[in-house]
């Protein structure tokens, strides 16, 4: 007899990110802020930081 599935319980909105997820993105983030710092702005760099808000 199988065993009843546990309810998934949803992730509040202020959790943080599994380690793994947050170490991919956070390079991107930050060279993407260096860019902005310098005045080097793309609209590629400027959605990046977007994705983070």
């Amino acid at each position: 007899m199988r065993e009843k599935a546990r309810p998934r319980v949803p992730r509040p909105d202020g959790m943080p990110l599994p380690a793994g997820a947050a170490r991919s993105i956070s390079p991107w983030n930050h060279l993407a802020l260096i860019a902005v710092r310098a005045g080097q702005t793309t609209p590629d760099t400027i959605l990046t930081l977007l994705r983070v808000l």
